[in-house]
């Protein structure tokens, strides 16, 4: 039989120290700068930073927005086949600048 411990008090003694600490706490977050970065790996911008307190939680959000590729570039490997007369076929996807994608059948 396993001994049944009461955890209430602890739970309140942390409860009672966080409190008195969220003014000290507060202090210093006013304080600090944090920089979001509004390019992430140049595969996304962000933007319409967020924040909102409610229920006890904090929330942040982010809009990300995709950057498309520049210039002609593959964006799969090509996929090889061959027809029944021996041609060989490479299928492809690529992005032209507009980021306009686009499927090509190329005969070897």
């Amino acid at each position: 039989m396993t001994p049944e411990i009461n955890l209430k008090p602890l739970a309140d003694l942390i409860d009672a120290g966080l409190k008195a600490a969220v003014p000290i706490i507060n202090d210093e977050l006013q304080t600090l700068k944090i920089q979001i970065p509004t390019n992430l790996f140049d595969i996304f911008t962000l933007s319409d930073l967020s924040v909102s307190y409610h229920d006890g939680y904090i929330e942040a959000g982010l809009t990300p927005t995709f950057i498309p590729t520049k210039g002609y570039s593959l964006i799969a490997p090509p996929d090889v086949s061959k027809d029944e007369t021996g041609n060989v076929y490479k299928y492809t996807q690529t992005s032209d600048e507009d980021g306009t994608f686009s499927s090509n059948f190329l005969k070897n």
